[in-house]
């Protein structure tokens, strides 16, 4: 009998962290809006809101394979009408809003590295969250109403 290797997809919550851990290394202050219980909220809400300076945008997460609700793709319809930074998807899709940003950049190594805060200690809390990052959706900061 064969031994099955069944891949490991993080869940939406693990996904969370690890962006949280890459934001705050980073020096970003993180709003969290996501609740696992009924709430009066606005519906759809993302889940995070970052800010650092005078940069702020929003994060819905999404766990490989996951999908945005009704009420989230019309939230982030009405974010991009508005002109906000709407991020959808996990660590792949925030590294590249990042990046586009020149906040970070890719070590030789593969890793990411913060282009303005090169400490040692920085560098691994940022990039030992990557190791959780797995497939994740697109990074959707247009209008178009693609689903992920």
């Amino acid at each position: 009998m064969r031994a099955r290797v069944i891949a490991s997809v993080p869940s939406e919550k693990q996904v969370e962290a690890a962006c949280d851990r890459l934001m705050a290394a980073l020096g970003f202050t993180s709003i969290h809006f996501s609740q696992t219980r009924a709430t009066r909220q606005t519906p759809g809400i993302p889940d995070r809101k970052y800010y650092r300076d005078r940069l702020t945008f929003w994060l819905e997460v999404k766990r490989p394979g996951g999908k945005q609700s009704q009420y989230q793709r019309d939230f982030q319809k009405m974010c991009t009408r508005a002109g906000e930074t709407y991020v959808l998807g996990g660590l792949d899709e925030l590294t590249s809003y990042l990046r586009a940003k020149g906040l970070i950049e890719p070590s030789h190594t593969g890793t990411w590295k913060p282009t303005s805060m090169l400490d040692d200690a920085l560098m691994r809390e940022a990039t030992a969250s990557a190791e959780l990052a797995g497939a994740a959706t697109t990074y959707n900061g247009d209008d178009d109403d693609s689903e992920c």
